[in-house]
């Protein structure tokens, strides 16, 4: 039984090593650089020995956010995508109410944190898919999952009060995928489209 959905990236990195993954309208990562650049953020991120904890990522929407995303399911830890449009007010609420201690911010967007109060800890994006991928850490992460472990939370637009989050679990990501794909009889020839933000859950 799937209980982790790293097991769909992987199995397409196997198959598929070299097919375009993600793009977005400044680059392309294939499948094999996506679980390069997810196994290099996880692999940092395993090493504060956090488990099952929200990390904010606040990036501009692309490729290399989705590889930030599946960075923190490498560390064993579930990813809070906030658009780079969110107030800094909003960013603060949404950060004290999960108490969250990692935040993962890229180059372009990291000033922002230096305007609202966090003290935890900070990663530029740029830095951490520059480290080495240590994948004895990330198999004794993976040997821990549960498929009912929280793979993302979403925030409500919170326009009329404090923002409520919405925990997703793996297993119901992965039952939503198998029935999306087999629904809309998805193959390996199609190319799918993503016009809303990353904090819009479909």
């Amino acid at each position: 039984m799937i209980k982790n959905v790293l097991y769909y990236l992987e199995q397409s990195a196997v198959n598929f090593p070299d097919k375009t993954a993600f793009a977005d309208e400044s680059q392309e990562l294939s499948f094999s650089e996506t679980v390069d650049r997810a196994r290099r953020v996880g692999s940092s991120l395993a090493q504060l020995k956090y488990y099952r904890h929200p990390i904010v990522v606040r990036m501009e929407k692309g490729a290399e956010a989705i590889t930030a995303f599946f960075g923190c399911v490498y560390s064993g830890n579930c990813y809070v995508p906030i658009d780079t449009s969110v107030p800094e007010k909003r960013v603060e609420q949404i950060i004290k109410l999960l108490q969250s201690e990692i935040v993962i911010t890229d180059q372009k967007n990291a000033g922002i944190f230096e305007k609202i109060e966090f003290d935890g800890h900070i990663f530029v994006y740029e830095e951490l898919v520059n480290v080495e991928v240590n994948l004895t850490l990330l198999e004794d992460v993976r040997s821990r999952t549960i498929d009912t472990d929280p793979l993302y939370i979403i925030f409500t637009s919170g326009s009329t009060g404090v923002p409520k989050g919405v925990t997703i679990s793996h297993r119901s990501t992965i039952d939503f995928i198998d029935h999306f794909v087999e629904t809309f009889e998805i193959t390996d020839k199609d190319v799918i489209a993503n016009q809303a933000p990353f904090d819009f859950d479909v």
